[in-house]
């Protein structure tokens, strides 16, 4: 988890600097003039906003998806122990059929959510690449008029669409960064939980101390008897 959060921080440092060197190079290709200038920052602007509010919308249903994971897991992990501990009694009572048929219906279920979240995971991350492509080919249609003109040098438009490309590889990596950080997080719950039990040591440690005066008290007195 921490490591993905330091990857985290350094991609979102790397999309930040990128939209600062688009931004910058918008100003000083659209020599003054306010829609070239408006048509440069464009992409810059509203790729990153486009990409938080596609995400935004989706992360219900990732979040859905991955609780449903969790929940078919322990389900499946808690009948395979029951099978374990109660296994004489299921082949005793020839209850054999009725707990694999079970346990077979919580795999298909297991394996049915593990294909949404891959699925979902898919769908996620293409939504960086084609919100990409299709902003630079606004982009390209506008800037090779501009560029074919002579009103803006040919390299400002290759560095935008290449700063552009890296953007969006930037934000798959925040989006993967942020899938390690969301599935460490329910370990980390239940972890927490359990950490945050009341506990008995005190008890514990009070009944041991009884329990070896005692044992004294009876050792002394069988020797005093003696």
């Amino acid at each position: 988890g921490l490591f993905a959060f330091l990857e985290l921080c350094r991609n979102i440092a790397l999309v930040l600097l990128v939209l600062v060197f688009q931004i910058w190079n918008a100003y000083g290709s659209s020599s003054g003039n306010a829609f070239n200038f408006c048509m440069h920052v464009f992409p810059s602007v509203f790729f990153p906003l486009t990409m938080m509010m596609l995400l935004r919308c989706r992360i219900k249903s990732t979040v859905d998806a991955y609780q449903s994971e969790d929940s078919a897991r322990k389900l499946l992990h808690r009948q395979i122990e029951n099978i374990v501990e109660n296994f004489r009694l299921i082949i005793g009572f020839h209850n054999r059929p009725l707990a694999f048929s079970l346990a077979e219906r919580l795999i298909q279920g297991y394996n049915q959510s593990i294909t949404c979240c891959d699925r979902l995971d898919a769908t996620n991350l293409s939504l960086g690449p084609v919100v990409a492509s299709v902003l630079a080919c606004i982009y390209t249609l506008h800037a090779g008029s501009q560029c074919m003109s002579g009103d803006i040098p040919l390299a400002s438009v290759i560095s935008m669409l290449s700063s552009l490309c890296l953007s969006a590889e930037a934000w798959n990596d925040i989006y993967q960064d942020g899938l390690i950080l969301m599935e460490s997080l329910t370990p980390l719950q239940h972890v927490v939980y359990f950490m945050n039990r009341p506990i008995d040591a005190d008890k514990r440690l009070h009944q041991s101390l009884e329990h070896r005066e005692h044992s004294k008290h009876m050792a002394s007195k069988v020797h005093h008897d003696e």
